[in-house]
């Protein structure tokens, strides 16, 4: 599917960190430390884009920085961009 069809994924801290087996701590850093974004859904409770999470984590268990030099890219368009693009060509 095309990026600008996509349906972003919404999740808690505490989802995102059961499905991507991480410590909450981790999963806020990240959402800190990245810019994750975040909304707050129909309950008022702040839930955060699961891709991007999911994508972060990528980067992190590849040891994207070992590998190339270059840090996890700053926002999360590019951060798919260079995820998808990486697949591409593996």
């Amino acid at each position: 599917m095309p990026p600008a069809l996509q349906t972003t994924q919404w999740a808690t801290r505490a989802d995102a960190a059961q499905r991507l087996g991480k410590a909450r701590g981790t999963i806020a850093s990240w959402i800190t430390r990245y810019g994750v974004r975040k909304r707050k859904n129909r309950d008022d409770v702040m839930v955060y884009d699961y891709d991007d999470l999911a994508i972060i984590e990528w980067f992190i268990r590849i040891d994207w920085y070992g590998q190339t030099g270059e840090q996890i890219p700053a926002t999360p368009a590019e951060r798919a961009r260079v995820h998808a693009d990486t697949l591409a060509h593996t």
